[in-house]
Formats: C-alpha cells, structure tokens, sequence
C-alpha cells in the first residue's frame, strides 16, 4: 500500500535507533507513545503528529494520561506537530516533503543529545491520494422512457450509484485514487450520454456518413473502425454501473475479463451474507459501461435479483414509484461501494481486455444498371 519512495525510507531507516509507528485509530497511536513518555527511557525523542485532533487537545489528553505536559515540554522530549505541518506541501500531500521533514526530526534529536527518534503517525496520511490521477466511476443513467416516471429504469440504478458515493463520504474514506460518478442522458436513444462522455475524454472510433448516423456517436460500431485512445483512457481502473430495476445485487457481468475474476472473487467475500455470490464471464449489453468497454477501460454490470423488471416494469407506465424496494436499494448501495472502494485503493489497476478490432465494411451495393 505504501509507495516505493515511502517503503525505501522505512527500511533504511536506521530500525534499531528510530521507529515511525503507524495506528489505524487516534486511540491506539496516543495510547502507545504516552506510554513510551510515561514508563520509557528518556534517552529517545517522541514525535506525535495529528490528524483531526490538535496540539491543544493532544495536552489535555496527556494530562488523563498522567502526564506532566510542561515537564515533558520542558525536556523537548515530545513534539506534537499539525498534520498539514508535516504531509502538506503546497496545499497537496507530499512524499518527498514527508520523508524530509522526518529526517529533519531526527536530526534534530540527535542535535540535542537524543539517541533516536519514535514517531507516531496514521497509515492512512502515507496512502492517501497518492494515486490521484487515476480515476474509478461509477454510474448510472438518469433519463428514462416515456410510458412510465422511469422508478426502476434506472432512477433504481442512480439512487444506488448517489448512495454509494454519500457512504463513502461519511466514512471520511481517503482514496488512492479519485471517485467520479457519471449520470448519463440520452441511454434510451443508444448511449448517447456514456459515449459522448467517453469520446471526450477516453477515445472515440471515426464519424460514419451515413445519414441515419450524422452527428451521433460511433464508439458501438466496429463497422466505423479503429478505436483512437486519448491520454486519459490510460488512467481509469475501472466503471461500474447499475441499470437493470431495483433488485438486489448477486454479482458481476466480467464482460469476458477474465483476469479479474479472483479479484472480485475476493472482493465478494464480505458481502456473501448479502447474496453477493456470483460472476459470469458472460457479456450483458443494453447499458452504459459498453461505452467504457469499448475503448478497453473495465467496464461493469452488476448482477441484480429481477424482480418484476422484465415482467412487469421495464418501458411500461407500470416504471413508478411504488415498484421500487428500498431495502434491496440499500443493499446494492453497499456492494458497489465496497467494490468502489477496493478499486480505488488497490495498488494495481485493474486488469483489461483488448479493445475489439473493427469490423470490415459492408460492400457497397452497386448501382442497377
């Protein structure tokens, strides 16, 4: 999880002398280097940094802990720096500035008669954003057909997608790499949102001249020719997309990739008890990560319980309201962010498929004589 330039650091960093010492909770990281203060010898320095809490706070928690905050101020022994003092390097998170700034502690100990230095810091402020410029979507297609409001096609697909991304927020998750969710117009009329996007930023085939097809997208017709891959498309793990009604999730379309089966074979693991047992090799169609397949990004349909979909709700004035189901909603929501967030902190990106090769022309038909 932690990058070359970090795992370097800690290895030579003098293991015997020095420690930095990583906690996944505020707790835990106090607990240890109070102790360290209270019952450890005084010939080591002790650096604290803070996350959400604050220097002030953290002296008040000393004084709970039994500690004498002005004797071990006085001692210098201890120094409690902001988190921004320490990660921050104009105004973005730096690795080059963090192992800086911890030599420099150290070397400032020893300047003033220490043996090492034992510091305390999260996990999570050495991984964070460090892969920032590549991208995991996810999304959904908010237009909707004419009979019905459009409940289960697909206002079902960016409820889940919208409550996936807040579930993500409010655990204050801090990403490798950066989230974006798409909601796409125009899926009824043959993708037209998704491939527009995707033309955009990821690659596009040439435009066809025929009538029917003046100005639309072309990305589904292999008949146009080869694909053409802007820079972006190299920096995207992968889409994710809901769009068949408001059932629950099972599993995943793998679009004939076959090399992430085991990846999310394990993903899947946790959410078992939810039902979350299945994938298949098979292709599914009709839907907006085929925008994203077809220029070699990972693209992705869930599997998700039918219900009345095909039956009853799909394209008919049946596609209300009242056909949703909140708790199979819920449950999707969950899944696909555990799948967001895997992607997103997973140290590869995921494997991929090469892009279909176009398809030869159709002759033109001669003229009658």
């Amino acid at each position: 999880m932690l990058s070359p330039e970090i795992t370097d650091f800690l290895t030579n960093f003098e293991a015997g002398t020095h420690a930095i010492l990583f906690y996944d909770s505020q707790e835990s990281k106090r607990d240890l280097l109070f102790s360290h203060l209270k019952f450890g010898e005084n010939y080591q320095g002790l650096a604290y940094v803070c996350s959400e809490e604050n220097p002030d706070q953290i002296r008040g928690e000393m004084i709970k802990f039994g500690l004498d905050a002005k004797t071990v101020k006085g001692r210098e022994r201890l120094i409690v720096s902001n988190y921004d003092d320490v990660y921050i390097v104009n105004g973005e998170v730096s690795i080059p500035g963090i192992i800086g700034k911890f030599s420099s502690l150290v070397d400032a100990y020893k300047s003033r008669g220490f043996t090492g230095l034992r510091a305390a810091a999260e996990m999570s402020c050495f991984i964070q954003n460090d892969k920032k410029d590549e991208l995991v979507m996810l999304g959904a297609h908010l237009d909707s057909w004419h009979a019905g409001t459009g409940a289960t096609d697909n206002g079902a697909g960016t409820i889940v997608m919208m409550e996936a991304v807040r579930i993500l927020k409010a655990l204050d998750i801090k990403p490798r790499r950066t989230i974006r969710i798409g909601l796409w117009s125009g899926e009824e009329q043959g993708l037209l949102g998704s491939q527009g996007y995707v033309e955009h930023h990821f690659g596009s085939r040439p435009r066809m001249d025929e009538p029917a097809m003046k100005d639309l997208p072309t990305l589904l017709r292999r008949e146009a020719g080869e694909v053409t891959v802007k820079p972006e498309q190299a920096k995207v793990s992968a889409y994710f997309n809901v769009d068949n009604g408001s059932g629950k999730i099972h599993g995943v379309y793998l679009q004939e990739n076959e090399a992430v089966a085991p990846i999310f074979e394990s993903w899947m693991k946790p959410f078992k008890d939810l039902g979350m047992t299945t994938l298949t090799m098979r292709n599914t169609g009709g839907t907006d990560h085929l925008s994203f397949d077809a220029v070699g990004i990972p693209g992705f349909q869930f599997i998700q319980d039918p219900l009345d979909y095909e039956t009853r709700t799909h394209h008919s004035n049946m596609d209300v309201y009242d056909r949703l189901q909140p708790e199979d909603l819920k449950q999707a929501a969950v899944i696909v962010a555990g799948f967001v967030y895997d992607a997103a902190m997973r140290d590869q990106m995921l494997p991929r498929k090469p892009i279909e090769k176009p398809l030869p022309k159709e002759p033109k038909k001669k003229e009658d004589q």
